[in-house]
Formats: structure tokens, sequence, C-alpha cells
């Protein structure tokens, strides 16, 4: 049963993904109006969308260089926050064993 449903599942992708159409522009079954009208709203949302993306990473690091020095920041900040977090936890795990003896 599980064979039949993903033959199923794969044969419908693929007939899918060379069915459909991938833009706006080569949808036969819109009138030029409405491919127009899709793009420009597409080309709208596109651009709303690189202004009030985040800032990526990338953009924030001048060179490789500065990224691999944050990126190095990140794990030394990690490796201190279990360096001192860590005698807490064990302690209160032996705390609670020698309670329960």
């Amino acid at each position: 049963m599980f064979l039949v449903e993903g033959l199923a599942a794969a044969v419908v992708g693929v007939w899918t993904f060379w069915y459909l159409p991938s833009r706006p522009a080569e949808a036969a079954w819109l009138t030029v109006p409405e491919r127009q009208v899709l793009q420009t709203k597409l080309a709208e949302e596109a651009d709303a969308r690189r202004a009030h993306s985040p800032v990526i990473f990338g953009r924030l690091a001048p060179s490789p260089c500065a990224a691999a020095a944050g990126l190095y920041l990140l794990i030394q900040m990690s490796v201190y926050g279990v360096t001192f977090y860590l005698p807490a936890q064990v302690e209160k795990l032996l705390v609670v064993r020698r309670a329960g003896r």
C-alpha cells in the first residue's frame, strides 16, 4: 500500500512539474491583461520583500575574515556558556541524588 501511494504521488509530481508553467507569462489560460497585472503585482511584492527583509549576515560582514571572526565569537560564547552553566547543573543533579539516598 505504501509503494502504491508513493508511486502515485511521484507520478503526479512529475506530471505537475512538466504541465504547470513556471511564470505567469507562460500561463496559456490567462489573458494578456491578467498576465500583466499578475506580473506587476509579483514585482511589487518582490520589491516590498527586499525592502522589509531582515538584514542578512553576509551583508553585515564586509569580508570573509570578518564573517569568520563573528562565527568564532559565537562559538566561544557558547563554550563559555556551557563552561559556566554546567557545574551548576551537575551540582543540582548531585544534590538531588544525595537527597534520594
